[in-house]
């Protein structure tokens, strides 16, 4: 009983100072293992879905987007930024949310070619998201756009999640394939942005000749939008 009173009265500062041990030891634990693993040359791939956002400029960029994009979509995913910008900013806001996004310096690339080519290979889920920069999704779209990839045996799906004008019926918001489909591009050819140009980075990746679908009317049929 006197231990365990005398347990309870231990000064504040050195229950900080061992719980800073603990987790010093969990940390490196759980480097290490990641090294083993990362040396072992098993693939860490994992069942859900890697969400690509090419940034091409700092207007393309929005921190608000990001936190509307994580409460519109349930993991198992990740989230990488592919910046080829010249700023900054999107660097900075990674660096602040390590752990949560994970940032593609694509910058030597500069064009949007380059920086997909660098994320996919970088991306573990078995599905890939091509999400634009402006694009801000509603509840449940990725479940939806996977579940019409499965169910209607389409090697690629497309989707605007808001009516487009008569002028914008080509750009799409997203792009999702399994990532079997993909192969490096290999070039640098200039592809402008990823808020106009994704349709064009398609035709120029080879997966235009892919079995596609659109899934726009899905998401505009929906009372929320």
């Amino acid at each position: 009983m006197n231990r365990k009173k005398s347990w309870r009265r231990r000064p504040l500062q050195d229950v900080h100072r061992h719980g800073d041990v603990f987790y010093q030891a969990g940390w490196e634990e759980g480097y290490r293992a990641g090294y083993r693993r990362s040396q072992s040359g098993t693939p860490s791939h994992f069942s859900g879905t890697s969400i690509i956002i090419p940034i091409g400029s700092e207007n393309e960029f929005s921190s608000s987007t990001l936190r509307t994009l994580a409460a519109a979509t349930p993991h198992p995913y990740e989230l990488l930024l592919a910046d080829y910008s010249i700023s900054g900013s999107v660097r900075a806001y990674a660096a602040r949310k390590s752990g949560l996004v994970r940032y593609v310096d694509c910058r030597d690339s500069g064009s949007l070619n380059g920086a997909l080519d660098q994320a996919l290979a970088r991306a573990h889920g078995a599905y890939i998201c091509i999400l634009s920069p402006g694009a801000v999704p509603p509840p449940e779209w990725l479940a939806v756009l996977i579940t019409i990839l499965k169910r209607d045996q389409a090697e690629i799906v497309c989707g605007r999640f808001r009516n487009k004008d008569r002028n914008e019926l080509q750009i799409v918001d997203c792009l999702v394939f399994r990532r079997e489909m993909w192969k490096p591009l290999g070039n640098q050819e200039q592809v402008d942005s990823g808020e106009h140009h994704l349709m064009s980075w398609l035709r120029s990746s080879g997966l235009a000749d892919l079995k596609m679908l659109d899934a726009s009317d899905q998401f505009h049929k929906r009372k929320d939008l």
